[in-house]
């Protein structure tokens, strides 16, 4: 794989590119510094929102204007908002390059937030927001998030409320663009045919102009997450013909030492066929139909979350066999064989996840975001091979220790 060259443009946007001269399509990933994690409680959900339209006209172009463009070369746009950053991405044909880089600059330097376009999007988000109440994982982890964060972001939803929404005029997504789509706060990482000269070239000549007259501006984040104190737990009568049950203990955020080590750790015990959790509680035991784990990388204070969905006369003894796996865990810790595959599966889904250039964009820039480095993929397998079964015995005892939310969803 080719190195990554890097470079800053006037403006401050950091530019990362990796040439392929035998690839016909170009990717991009424009990542900024910003996501829901820096509103303010009356303002959740307007991140989002303003990102997402920044595709929906420009005041030169329509929203079907901007689409027809790329569409027309078999190219693609797209944005993403979450707790800690929100991105900006394109795939295109190598041959149409300057089309791409034409496009993304001109959304970034001239959204016009058409009134049509922000009815129309808040009428999505709205209906969205409605709809997950459907679905029992929902009910279960927005419950769980309340209790663990309470007013923190990350207790609340990327997409907001009805509320806030509601509330939302054309001038406050035109502040947010102001506040948070700016160079300086950017990480553009690309990879294309041409020599790294010409994709400098390439970047200055769409993307040095984009400059806001308000100087610099400093985000002011919410403040730290707290940890919970004591055990919550919260029960949910609901319409759903089977029940849920959902333990979420605080986790450390992606700079911890202990970031690594617990990816693997949550390895072993929910993930696939051959966890603990699969295993044990639905193969052996029979107790549920869906089990599994999973711990977020976040910035701030992140949560190592457990979930059974399963029948509602399940439910006490399913409870009470997790709490006996959990403290089998917490005695003996994990074997050196489950070490040994947890390691594997996540390099194998690691180095699977890089096969496209549009992951391996991405990658670069969410390495620079948390200061990694460029080459930090080498340095990530090799601190992954480095865990061993004590240090995670260790790592249990720690997390486990500590208070815990309880989320159990039952019929009414």
């Amino acid at each position: 794989m080719n190195a990554i060259t890097q470079w800053r443009l006037k403006n401050g946007l950091t530019v990362l590119y990796r040439r392929d001269p035998s690839f016909p399509l170009t990717s991009a990933t424009l990542l900024f510094d910003m996501g829901s994690r820096s509103e303010l409680p009356k303002e959740a959900g307007l991140c989002s929102i303003t990102v997402d339209l920044l595709m929906q006209g420009t005041r030169r172009r329509t929203a079907r204007q901007l689409a027809t463009v790329m569409e027309s070369v078999g190219a693609s746009m797209g944005t993403q908002v979450h707790e800690d950053y929100s991105e900006l991405g394109f795939v295109v044909p190598a041959t149409e390059l300057d089309r791409a880089f034409g496009v993304m600059a001109e959304i970034l330097k001239e959204p016009s937030f058409p009134k049509e376009e922000i009815i129309k999007e808040k009428a999505h988000v709205l209906a969205g927001l409605s709809s997950r109440k459907d679905a029992i994982f929902n009910v279960a982890y927005d419950a769980l998030n309340s209790a663990m964060y309470g007013r923190h972001a990350y207790g609340r939803l990327v997409e907001g409320s009805a509320k806030t929404i509601s509330q939302f005029r054309k001038s406050d997504f035109s502040q947010w663009h102001e506040r948070a789509i700016r160079p300086e706060r950017a990480i553009l990482s690309w990879t294309g045919p041409m020599v790294a000269s010409k994709a400098k070239q390439l970047t200055e000549k769409y993307l040095n102009s984009w400059r806001h007259p308000y100087g610099a501006h400093h985000s002011s984040y919410s403040s730290p997450a707290k940890v919970p104190h004591r055990n919550t737990d919260v029960t949910i009568r609901s319409t759903f013909e089977q029940a849920y049950l959902m333990v979420g203990y605080p986790a450390p955020r992606a700079t911890d030492p202990n970031h690594i080590p617990l990816k693997v750790l949550n390895t072993i015990l929910g993930g696939g066929m051959s966890s603990r959790l699969f295993a044990g509680l639905r193969e052996e035991q029979g107790l549920a139909y869906e089990v599994s784990s999973f711990y977020p990388t976040r910035l701030d204070v992140s949560q190592w979350v457990i979930y059974l969905g399963l029948p509602k006369e399940k439910l006490k003894t399913a409870a009470d066999q997790l709490d006996k796996l959990l403290q089998q865990l917490t005695r003996s810790g994990p074997t050196q064989n489950e070490v040994k595959q947890a390691k594997a599966m996540i390099r194998g889904a690691f180095l699977m996840d890089r096969q496209s250039h549009r992951r391996q964009a991405w990658y670069a820039a969410w390495w620079q975001f948390l200061g990694r480095g460029l080459d930090y993929g080498d340095v990530f397998l090799k601190a992954v091979d480095a865990v061993t079964p004590k240090q995670l015995h260790r790592l249990t005892q720690e997390i486990l220790k500590q208070p815990r939310i309880t989320v159990r969803v039952v019929p009414k």
